[in-house]
């Protein structure tokens, strides 16, 4: 074990303050430059400060590419659609992920392929060409598929056939039916836009535009069918042409406020920006177009795809220049104050190469609650791929888009894990809908029948969960049915017995995402939903959210988390050991001989602090070591009043015979270490273990895994305490990876 901190703290020279201003001051890093012709730099760490908790924040994750072949085999704009289904007692998302073969000419034969993942989107096994596209598919209420194809069957000007395809056995076979359209007017072409919504009176619209032969400019429209596609009518004129502007290419969805939007690719001489307008009638009539205006201004021009997330957080992605997403965080569409670039092609910085290299072409498909995917292609599928060697290729990149609040309870994990449980009366088992159940109303999914449906009874239906513990819940987020109004309340308890009024009320309500109620703070163990009596009610989505907890459910994956400071190397994940019995945690990556991993998790000063928090390990970190600190403040200044050391020991090699050394605990008295105590357990790879830190400023208590040592060895002086640092130690020894997860930071 390394005796002198040289080794051990990397900031750390002949003057041991070095190293306290390096764990408490932020040292951000310049981001990335675009390389040349606008595509997106390699990603670096990010470092510094997190955002603060009370804030909606999104971030653009990881890049990984979905589909590529040989060069010269095109695969260029993408066209995805997820639908949910249960895949070993978890609800997923499979995704269908069409994309096309043919160059972008109007002269060229349209060839499809479509790709499959089971996943979530992660993994793309499989991919095969078929004559139905997941351009315009959508799933109705008996579990088949409706996929409409984007050009018709030309008659004459004024009829068409619209080609539509079913499945009834999940995409495994198709039949085509060809749906008469007879057009108000004489038209010159008519072409179906992406993005079918099914109707809560099970009418299927879908977007399309046309030109009609009165027109010089394009028009969008709302077609309908409510016979699977045997006969269709327009429902309804988006933007009526003018000479000034026409609009083609249609993103639609409903808002967090009932209405529909529509965003709209103009056909207009520049300036070409999206235009955007709403129906607050299910799409019979619709608001003046208007500019889409981004935090930069306005914004164009292509493949306007929209989403609105289970929390509510509307997204929308588009194309050229460039591909790039917006975010309205209050989910009406009404202004979009978020913006993250995507990626970036163009073979030329300028002339009409510059909107070019990438289609611009974008899709969108929500996985979680609070995460989507955005889809774009990385070489357009004509001339300008060539600088690029022909080599095409459909590529996605997470967008993590999250609401307020830092304690958000992972209950999904927590029911699959065993450590909470889920009761209540609701209809059976759906064998087509398999994620309709109870645990359909926390699987972080708003579609319609991801939901556990309270049943109609004498009595007022309930579900109740019942969590691993008491938490103090201070933020609600309920989402009911969205076919019709519904009313519902939910009460706490911490004892199951004896219930709290209703804390939330929602009353003639019908949802399209989550509504959130900042609650008082109350301790619960016990949640109850309660619908009206003789109604089937449709819990769909319920989040829950502790006030005294930071547990990463929240913030986005790969970045700072919210309410932290002075990250170097620590950031939000969910992948390796994941969480502690949920899906994410905040890790500590040291990989590096001139840096360490570090992150500090600032708190009100305090003459006692009360630490706790899941400290994780991986299969490395026998190589290396773990501080942990109790910051504190003298005056203006801070300080770490106690500074600890966890030294887990070396763990054997795989196959050998030996045993783990046992876990050792110091602390720093500002000259060298001191030892705290040895721990009975070792510290196993890839597992959990509970550390209390109880802290006053003369003594500290420290527990992990229920093994207790007290110490005076402080570091610095304080006047108080002021929460907690964690640090990989020294940069003699690399890869090595820490995960903390449910941190609450408590005193007096």
């Amino acid at each position: 074990m390394p005796t002198t901190p040289r080794k051990l703290l990397p900031y750390v020279s002949t003057a041991i303050a070095v190293y306290v201003a390096a764990s408490v001051v932020a040292h951000p890093e310049p981001s990335p430059e675009p390389a040349p012709g606008g595509a997106q730099a390699a990603a670096v760490v990010p470092s510094g400060n997190g955002a603060s908790p009370a804030e909606p924040v999104s971030a653009l994750g990881p890049t990984w590419g979905m589909v590529g072949y040989a060069p010269g085999h095109i695969a260029a704009v993408p066209q995805p659609f997820g639908y949910d289904t249960v895949v070993d007692g978890e609800t997923t998302k499979r995704i269908f992920l069409s994309f096309g073969a043919q160059p972008d000419v109007s002269t060229a034969a349209s060839v499809f392929y479509t790709a499959t993942s089971d996943d979530a989107g992660q993994r793309f096994l499989t991919s095969e060409q078929t004559p139905w596209t997941a351009l315009n598919l959508v799933r109705l209420d008996d579990g088949s598929f409706l996929s409409v194809e984007f050009i018709p069957d030309w008659v004459d000007s004024t009829h068409v056939k619209i080609r539509t395809w079913r499945s009834t056995d999940q995409g495994e076979t198709w039949t085509l039916t060809q749906g008469d359209y007879a057009a108000p007017e004489p038209m010159g072409f008519l072409r179906v836009w992406r993005g079918p919504i099914l109707l809560s009176d099970g009418t299927v619209i879908v977007p399309a535009y046309t030109e009609y032969a009165s027109d010089t400019r394009n028009a969008s429209l709302i077609l309908q069918t409510d016979d699977l596609g045997a006969t269709w009518t327009l429902r309804s004129t988006i933007v009526e042409p003018t000479t000034d502007l026409g609009t083609n290419e249609v993103g639609l969805s409903y808002t967090t406020d009932g209405r529909l939007i529509a965003v709209m690719r103009p056909d207009t001489p520049q300036p070409y920006h999206l235009r955007q307008a709403f129906s607050d009638d299910d799409g019979r009539t619709w608001s003046a177009p208007e500019v889409v205006t981004g935090p930069d201004g306005p914004v164009g021009s292509i493949s306007p795809v929209l989403t609105l997330q289970p929390n509510g957080m509307l997204l929308l992605s588009y194309g050229r220049p460039d591909n790039n997403l917006l975010v309205s965080t209050d989910g009406t569409g009404s202004e979009w104050t978020q913006h993250e670039f995507v990626f970036g092609n163009a073979p030329a910085t300028s002339g009409p190469a510059r909107d070019m290299g990438s289609s611009g072409n974008t899709g969108l498909t929500t996985v979680e609650a609070n995460r989507s995917i955005v889809y774009y292609d990385r070489c357009h599928s004509n001339n300008l791929c060539k600088p690029y060697n022909e080599q095409y290729s459909i590529w996605g990149a997470y967008v993590d888009a999250v609401t307020p609040g830092a304690g958000k309870i992972d209950v999904a994990t927590k029911l699959r894990t065993g450590s909470a449980t889920i009761s209540g009366d609701v209809a059976p088992a759906d064998p087509v809908f398999p994620e309709t159940r109870l645990e359909g109303a926390v699987d972080g999914s708003s579609e319609r029948h991801a939901a556990a449906v309270l049943r109609a009874d004498a009595g007022p239906p309930s579900l109740v969960i019942e969590l691993d513990r008491a938490y103090l819940l201070d933020r609600i987020g309920l989402m009911l049915g969205h076919d019709r109004p519904y009313s519902a309340s939910i009460q706490l308890s911490e004892d199951g017995r004896r219930w709290s009024p209703p804390v939330v009320r929602t009353t003639g309500t019908r949802d399209h995402a989550l509504r959130y109620s900042d609650i008082e703070p109350q301790r619960a163990r016990f949640v109850r939903v309660t619908g009206v009596a003789g109604t089937d009610t449709p819990v769909t989505e319920l989040e829950l959210y502790a006030a005294d907890l930071d547990t990463f459910e929240n913030d986005p994956v790969f970045g700072i988390p919210r309410g932290w400071t002075d990250a170097l190397n620590a950031t939000t994940t969910d992948v390796d050991l994941g969480g502690f019995e949920s899906r994410r945690s905040l890790r500590l990556f040291d990989n590096y001989t001139d840096q360490v991993a570090k992150i500090t998790r600032p708190a009100p000063d305090r003459n006692r602090q009360v630490a706790t928090f899941e400290l994780g390990s991986s299969e490395w970190n026998y190589r290396g070591q773990f501080v942990f600190d109790v910051a504190g403040r003298s005056g203006d200044s801070r300080t770490v009043r106690w500074h600890f050391l966890l030294t887990p020991g070396a763990y054997p090699a795989p196959g050998s015979t030996g045993t783990p050394a046992r876990p050792t605990l110091q602390a720093w008295n500002g000259s060298r270490w001191l030892p705290v105590g040895t721990l009975d357990e070792p510290i196993h790879p890839h597992t959990w273990r509970s550390v209390t830190v109880d802290a006053t400023l003369d003594s500290a208590t420290v527990t992990i895994g229920g093994q207790s040592f007290t110490t005076t060895t402080t570091y610095q002086a304080a006047t108080a305490l002021a929460g907690m640092s964690f640090t990989s130690a020294g940069t003699g020894v690399t890869s090595t990876t820490w995960f903390l997860d449910d941190v609450r930071i408590s005193g007096s």
